[in-house]
């Protein structure tokens, strides 16, 4: 988080925010190995990006709001002769609130490529990831 500039609060806001939906998508050390947390269409990505915009309410209260991307392919695709991608995935959006957001920089927009900084994590401290139920069986080839 250091990288993207976030502070220390808002670095602990961020991790505050995405613990259920990291517990929940296996980006924690499981006790079990090979264990399937991932079910449904989740275990067809093979890897999260998450978005984070900054919002600032009138009460100057700092608020975040997140996109996570699951990445299912990744893919070239000649189009008119040119090469391109053609990416699948679904996203997800936390902390979007119904009511009126009042200041929210679409121009600024941090990007975390999570799968990548846990791979990194499990690789370099030689862990197991079948640990790691975000890193197994599908999740973890590379697109």
């Amino acid at each position: 988080m250091a990288d993207l500039k976030f502070t220390i609060p808002e670095a602990k806001q961020i991790v505050k925010d995405l613990h259920s939906w990291f517990a929940e998508k296996g980006f924690y050390f499981h006790g079990r190995r090979n264990s399937a947390i991932n079910q449904g269409v989740d275990q067809l990505i093979k890897k999260y990006i998450i978005f984070i915009e900054r919002e600032k309410d009138p009460d100057n209260t700092i608020r975040f709001i997140y996109t996570i991307r699951g990445i299912i392919s990744n893919e070239p695709v000649n189009y008119n002769g040119v090469e391109i991608m053609k990416e699948l995935y679904m996203e997800t959006t936390i902390g979007l609130h119904t009511k009126k957001i009042s200041a929210v920089d679409m121009n600024i927009v941090k990007t975390v490529n999570i799968t990548d900084i846990l791979n990194n994590f499990v690789l370099r401290l030689n862990l197991n990831r079948s640990r790691y139920p975000a890193l197994s069986s599908v999740n973890s080839s590379r697109s």
